[in-house]
């Protein structure tokens, strides 16, 4: 919960969420994303309160893994992507080792397509269907490209507002306070 406000907290800064400063931003006596942690903290009571215990809990929890699992491998997948499309990249503190990613995204691509398959023996114990959970990820999945579709592409078209300017701002700035820190740990040196 207290991680997800955090992200909620930087894309606010950055104006990805519509009305962030009155539901993300942090507070200024505590400089804590107070009131994303509120919500957070709401919707995780309604996700585990308002369903009964048993079967129902468990699709709610399949539902959610399915869709972190598929976003857990694109973001693997990335890594690799970015490694031959900008091998110097100089904000790049570390590499990420290619067996380990490119097993880590089979797993993933087993765990978003098993759930798919018909269990052997035919039917379970469950009162829904096996393939239910998965494909509700799917299906939310793929709704949430609407708004992302919305916000990321038609809007700023619709207004000429480049939404991903703050990137290269920022990886100036980064690289800029890597080479000052460079500049200040080589001036000892220098003066001896």
């Amino acid at each position: 919960t207290y991680g997800v406000s955090r992200l909620l907290d930087s894309a606010n800064e950055v104006g990805f969420v519509p009305y962030g400063s009155r539901i993300c931003g942090n507070n200024k006596k505590l400089g804590t994303p107070v009131y994303s942690l509120v919500i957070m903290y709401g919707l995780t009571m309604i996700y585990l309160l308002a369903p009964p215990p048993g079967k129902v809990f468990d699709l709610l929890v399949d539902f959610v893994q399915w869709s972190t699992w598929l976003f857990y491998g694109l973001t693997a997948a990335g890594a690799i992507v970015l490694r031959f499309t900008k091998p110097q990249h100089r904000l790049r503190s570390f590499k990420s080792f290619h067996p380990l990613n490119i097993l880590f995204i089979i797993f993933c691509v087993y765990i978003t397509i098993f759930p798919f398959v018909p269990p052997k023996g035919g039917s379970t114990d469950a009162p829904y269907p096996y393939y239910l959970s998965p494909l509700l990820g799917l299906i939310t999945t793929v709704a949430g490209l609407v708004p992302w579709y919305l916000r990321m592409v038609w809007w700023p078209k619709k207004t000429g507002v480049d939404l991903t300017a703050w990137v290269e701002e920022e990886e100036e700035g980064d690289i800029e306070s890597i080479d000052s820190t460079k500049d200040d740990q080589l001036e000892p040196e220098t003066k001896a």
